[in-house]
């Protein structure tokens, strides 16, 4: 018989979004990105753009 060497118990994981916070992951990595870039928010609305500097 194998001894037990490692055992885990109560392990999770937690994602943390950040500011962004929106319902898909590829949404608040496509923010982030632009954010990063200095461009416009891909998903605001028509006519609204986000500064670069701005957390």
């Amino acid at each position: 018989m194998s001894e037990v060497v490692i055992q885990v118990d109560c392990l999770s994981k937690q994602y943390r979004l950040g500011q962004i916070g929106g319902k898909r992951l590829v949404d608040d990595v496509n923010r982030w990105w632009a954010k990063l870039r200095g461009q416009a928010d891909p998903r605001s609305k028509l006519g609204s753009q986000w500064s670069a500097n701005q957390t």
